[in-house]
């Protein structure tokens, strides 16, 4: 169990020596809490395997430009059958939002006031996307523009792809090897 404070809060202060004092744990390490007044639980779950990608805006090289023109960049973080307590770990200042036209959550309390920190739900995905140099709309649009695609599709895109073995041609002459009396 993993239990963050606000950032920058005092050690040992009453709000969180009351949730402390409101635990307990049974001889088989179960751990039992009785919220304190005014206290809810936001979320909670296992951890699952989280897929994160960033993308880097730009122009990208063609026939008139060699070379691609960094813009701002994006990262993305999703947890299939996931929760967002594994999404939001660190201590988070959130704000409820509408984002992509359903409930989300921003992130208000990043030290980086340019720091643009959303996370969404999307049928039993979460999501989370951060950007320093896109504006919230922003961020919107280009998870908007994004395309469903099967998990088939996805897997046999993002695969570890295996070469076809080239054809061994050798003009050697037959080379020695180990006879049956030599067994490594």
């Amino acid at each position: 169990m993993i239990i963050n404070d606000a950032p920058g809060q005092p050690l040992n202060r009453a709000p969180i020596i009351d949730l402390f004092s409101a635990m307990s744990i049974d001889l088989d390490a179960t751990v039992d809490i009785s919220l304190p007044t005014d206290w809810s639980v936001f979320s909670i779950g296992d951890s699952r395997t989280a897929y994160t990608v960033q993308f880097q805006l730009g122009t990208p090289p063609n026939d008139r430009n060699d070379d691609a023109e960094a813009g701002p960049s994006i990262r993305i973080t999703q947890v299939p059958d996931g929760s967002f307590a594994q999404l939001m770990f660190g201590g988070r200042q959130l704000d409820p939002i509408e984002f992509l036209g359903a409930p989300a959550f921003i992130d208000v309390g990043s030290p980086d006031p340019s720091l643009v920190n959303v996370f969404w739900q999307d049928d039993s995905t979460v999501f989370n996307a951060t950007s320093s140099a896109l504006s919230l709309d922003d961020v919107a649009a280009f998870i908007d523009s994004f395309e469903p695609v099967a998990i088939q599709d996805w897997n046999q895109r993002f695969s570890t792809s295996e070469p076809e073995l080239a054809a061994e041609a050798s003009d050697c002459a037959p080379q020695p090897n180990f006879g049956s009396t030599l067994d490594p």
